[in-house]
């Protein structure tokens, strides 16, 4: 009964090669701009991109809502979707099925930032001056990216500051005006901070069943794609181009900050954001690539170990209690006695025993003893 109880069933995947046509949901470079990235040998991340031959182009990253860019960062698009798995954003195929299952290669990035307004010099002016960074300016924007050289940073890790201008509502931020993290001003209706964050680009391999998205391996990009791909959100890598997305990232800011009243929870959000919009503007250097792999569902039934040995035990006293009756059956049948008892139950011996008194009380020494 336990064994039943206890037993549950499982879904297990086995894989089969991908050759159908229409599964292309993997993602890979352009070949173009994966001719121009292994040609690129640099050891430091350079905003290069007008230097760049592949289909990445100014046009491609205006805040134009008919673009493939924007529309995949509104989660509009009906070619591309970025999706979350844990804190790493990645591009898909908006085509496939959530009831597909399958693996497939894929561009992640991760992003992590934290305060260092308190570290920095800011004012109500909307001014604010980190030294020890090499960072100052003004808060006339959303938003102020400027990538800066921090030897502590993993391999291929691009890290950056930005000086973050939130606008809300009248008194919104009153909670927040004793941190010396951040400025609070026009009467609680800004939120003046620096963050201090690190990107890093992957090239991942992941797999989808029944809607999940888990990542199997991923293994950090080289810096010619890490430029390539992160390149399109950072301001100034183009004559008069400020940026992609910044509209969305402001949007997200106000929604979050709103919301919280940890200031590390509004860094933690512009971090996710900030990787998710950039893969959004990576649909213009990627191109489909078929699947690695699809996946077929089977279910197994499993058994916890305690109740298959539970069976397996009271198997084996069940056959030693088997074992023993059959033994005490024998030694006690080996009795005379018994088999004189055995002989007058027989048909024949209960027969003699009613039609002949004098014989009634006589012992046997067979079975085949005749009462005559």
């Amino acid at each position: 009964m336990w064994l039943h109880a206890t037993a549950r069933t499982v879904e297990v995947q086995a894989s089969t090669v991908g050759t159908n046509s229409a599964d292309f949901w993997g993602r890979a470079l352009a070949p173009e701009c994966a001719q121009n990235s292994s040609s690129q040998a640099q050891s430091t991340f350079q905003m290069s991109l007008g230097s760049i031959q592949c289909p990445v182009q100014l046009g491609t990253f205006t805040d134009d809502a008919e673009t493939e860019a924007y529309q995949t960062a509104k989660n509009a698009s009906f070619s591309n979707r970025v999706v979350l798995s844990g804190n790493t954003a990645l591009i898909i195929d908006a085509g496939a099925l959530p009831s597909s299952s399958y693996t497939a290669s894929t561009f992640g990035m991760t992003t992590s930032c934290m305060l260092i307004g308190q570290n920095c010099q800011m004012g109500a002016d909307l001014t604010f001056n980190c030294s020890k960074q090499g960072f100052a300016g003004a808060f006339t924007r959303p938003f102020g990216l400027a990538i800066t050289n921090d030897s502590s940073t993993p391999p291929n890790s691009v890290p950056f500051l930005a000086a973050v201008n939130i606008n809300g509502t009248q008194g919104e931020f009153k909670r927040y005006s004793s941190s010396s993290s951040v400025v609070v001003s026009r009467r609680n209706s800004v939120l003046l901070t620096v963050f201090e964050c690190s990107s890093e680009v992957f090239e991942l391999k992941y797999a989808q069943t029944n809607g999940n998205i888990q990542i199997k391996s991923s293994t950090p990009a080289d810096l010619a794609t890490t430029e390539l791909l992160l390149s399109p959100m950072l301001p100034g890598m183009m004559s008069g181009y400020s940026g992609f997305g910044l509209d969305l990232l402001a949007e997200t800011m106000a929604t979050t900050s709103n919301a919280t009243t940890l200031l590390q929870q509004i860094a933690d959000s512009f971090a996710t954001a900030f990787s998710q919009i950039t893969m959004a503007s990576a649909t213009a250097s990627t191109t489909p690539v078929l699947n690695d792999e699809i996946l077929t569902t089977y279910l197994l039934t499993t058994v916890p170990k305690a109740a298959v040995w539970l069976l397996v035990v009271a198997d084996g006293l069940y056959a030693l209690l088997v074992l023993g009756l059959t033994i005490g059956a024998l030694i006690c049948s080996s009795n005379p006695a018994v088999r004189d008892v055995q002989a007058q139950l027989t048909v024949r011996g209960l027969a003699m025993k009613v039609s002949q008194q004098e014989h009634r009380l006589a012992s046997v020494r067979e079975h085949q003893d005749s009462y005559t």
